[in-house]
């Protein structure tokens, strides 16, 4: 939904707010909060998983398990971040994605998902960073 401020949605994770009511989030000029929402909620959605939009999400964690540091894998992944991005968030442009493994974190460690990208709308630049788990 896009209102004077911007877009706003309902926030992600899903969470309650502090008057027991669904938390949302709102994009401004300068809060870009619902998009990185929306990005994070794309790439973390397995295709398939949701009933009623069954295409919906990525196909990240279908390559997750067998991810190695390879070139390859690296950009195999990049390619299924970028192109779920592309098709279901229309407010942004990607300028740059860069996968982290981070072997500080448990066991074998952990893959690093940092892309950058541009608001359309604002035309500003903003980061999203997460884990892949």
């Amino acid at each position: 939904m896009v209102g004077q401020k911007g877009f706003t949605g309902i926030s992600f994770p899903f969470r309650f707010d502090g008057r027991g009511g669904v938390a949302t989030s709102t994009t401004s000029i300068t809060d870009f909060s619902h998009i990185k929402e929306s990005i994070m909620q794309i790439i973390l959605t397995q295709v398939g998983e949701r009933r009623m939009e069954l295409e919906f999400g990525s196909e990240v964690r279908d390559h997750l398990f067998s991810m190695s540091d390879d070139e390859t894998d690296i950009a195999i992944l990049k390619f299924k971040i970028q192109e779920a991005i592309e098709k279901y968030e229309k407010r942004v442009e990607i300028n740059n994605i860069e996968i982290i493994h981070d072997e500080s974190i448990a066991g074998e460690g952990t893959w690093i998902v940092e892309i950058d990208f541009k608001v359309i709308k604002y035309l500003k630049n903003d980061t999203v960073r997460f884990k892949l788990n």
